[in-house]
Order: C-alpha cells, then structure tokens, then sequence
C-alpha cells in the first residue's frame, strides 16, 4: 500500500498498544487515521512512542468519536521543523479532531 499523498513517509501502523509499541521514542510527525484512511488528527512530538500512546488512553479526545485504527508516522529532527510540517498537514489534510 503507498503512503497517500501528505501523509508521513511510514505506515499505516495498527492504532493499538502493540502497533505503537513498536515506535521509537524520537521525535516526529504523526497522523491518526480510521479505516478509510480519512485523517482523524495530525501532531508534532518529541517522542512518538509516549505521545501516540497518550492518545491512545484518552478516551475523552475528539478523535475517538471517528473510530482510529491506524496511524501514520515520520522521524523529523528539531521542534521548528516538526512544527512547520505539522501545519502543513493540518491546512492540507483537514483531520477532523485538530
């Protein structure tokens, strides 16, 4: 399967406590998507691994009311980039919950 145009470089990845275990903890972008692969919500981390399974406890996020099954995930190295490319995703993309 191709990475949809916009999206990070890698996945999907199953959105469930074995697919994101198998993160690293580096700094990243992230999209989480459902099972049409329609975006749900686009972020920025220091730490992948950490962020992605904080999301995944919140029950209460936005996110959950579009069913995410998997996400999307790239290595980006400094905040300012991080934060220029999750911009990007969020003006062209148009994930629901950001």
């Amino acid at each position: 399967m191709s990475t949809p145009p916009g999206y990070p470089n890698f996945g999907p990845y199953s959105f469930t406590p074995a697919g994101i275990a198998g993160m690293k903890s580096v700094g990243g972008i992230y999209l989480i998507v459902n099972s049409k692969l329609q975006p749900v919500y686009a972020g920025q981390t220091n730490d992948l691994k950490r962020r992605l399974g904080e999301h995944y406890d919140d029950r209460k996020h936005c996110m959950w009311r579009y069913a995410p099954t998997n996400f999307y995930a790239e290595a980006v190295v400094g905040e300012a980039e991080r934060l220029r490319r999750e911009r990007e995703m969020i003006r062209t993309l148009r994930p629901v919950c950001n």
